[in-house]
C-alpha cells in the first residue's frame, strides 16, 4: 500500500483482477465493448454503492473529482 492510495483503491485490493479478466474472457463480456469495459462497469457499480450521490450526474461528478486516481485503478473518466 502506498501512502497516496485512496480508500477506494484499498478496498479494491481485495479483488483478484486476473480472475475477473478470465471470467470476462470466458463469457465474452467485452466482445462488443468500445470504451466501457467490464472492469470499468464493476468499478462504477462499487463506487455507486459507496457514494452518497443521489443521481447519475452526481455520481459522475464524484467519480471525476478523483481523476488523478483513475490510471492507478486501471480505468478512466
Amino acid at each position: 500500500m502506498h501512502p497516496s492510495d485512496t480508500r477506494f483503491a484499498q478496498l479494491l485490493e481485495g479483488l483478484d483482477r486476473q480472475q475477473i479478466a478470465r471470467s470476462v474472457a470466458r463469457h465474452g463480456a467485452d466482445a462488443y465493448d468500445k470504451c466501457f469495459s467490464s472492469w470499468d462497469h464493476l468499478l462504477a457499480l462499487i463506487f455507486a454503492q459507496l457514494s452518497p450521490a443521489a443521481s447519475l450526474r452526481g455520481l459522475e461528478v464524484a467519480w471525476n473529482a478523483h481523476a488523478a486516481a483513475h490510471p492507478h485503478l486501471g480505468t478512466g473518466p
